[in-house]
């Protein structure tokens, strides 16, 4: 069985559909403790086995952090932040902004993480692990 969640931007522009195994509420969203993302509410929901589909009226903002590993991805409109993602094994994988979600106030509270402690390496190996597939379609 498959739950969904559906979510968007501020502005309506970008549309995220959340595809997991179990209810929402049985997961964790992690915050991002990094001050890039604390300054942009960089609370992140994933499952590796989950699907993330992302919609965009047009093409995204992309920004890099950090140690350049991870793609931020923001709607262009009203620079909401909507993804975090990283090519990994030649597959897009990441985690979705959660307070985008229209059922987040189902989830418990953020555990704190702290990427920015680990290796380049030992990072993208966590991203593997945790992260889910990613499809990213912008309207033409």
């Amino acid at each position: 069985m498959h739950e969904i969640s559906h979510g968007e931007c501020s502005c309506g522009g970008t549309h995220v559909k959340l595809k997991l195994h179990k209810p929402l509420s049985e997961y964790t969203p992690r915050r991002c403790s990094c001050d890039y993302c604390t300054q942009h509410d960089g609370i992140y929901l994933s499952h590796p086995k989950g699907e993330l589909l992302i919609e965009a009226s047009q093409p995204l903002t992309e920004e890099k952090q950090g140690s350049q590993q991870a793609t931020i991805l923001f709607c262009p409109a009203c620079n909401d932040l909507i993804a975090v993602t990283c090519q990994i094994n030649n597959q897009l994988k990441g985690a979705v902004r959660a307070p985008l979600l229209q059922d987040y106030p189902v989830l418990p509270p953020a555990q704190t993480v702290s990427p920015a402690s680990l290796s380049p390496e030992e990072r993208l190996n966590r991203w593997d692990q945790v992260w889910l597939s990613v499809d990213l379609k912008v309207a033409q």
